[in-house]
């Protein structure tokens, strides 16, 4: 659903033709799960865990509480 709502009408990405192709395979692949063995690619495949660290880094204005 992000995908369509978010990223897909994204204006960005619409004069891109590489970008739209990776939407495309990525909402086939989310949209017919019985078909997922017929889109296999090295961006389908699961990949190996690796040990690291992720920060985050945000705020909040005071005022908007």
């Amino acid at each position: 659903q992000f995908i369509a709502d978010h990223v897909e009408t994204n204006s960005l990405f619409h004069d891109d033709k590489e970008c739209q192709g990776l939407i495309m395979e990525a909402l086939k692949y989310h949209l017919l799960p019985e078909r997922r063995s017929s889109f296999q690619s090295p961006r389908t495949k699961p990949r190996k865990s690796t040990v690291g660290v992720l920060y985050a880094v945000g705020s909040m204005e005071c005022t908007k509480g």
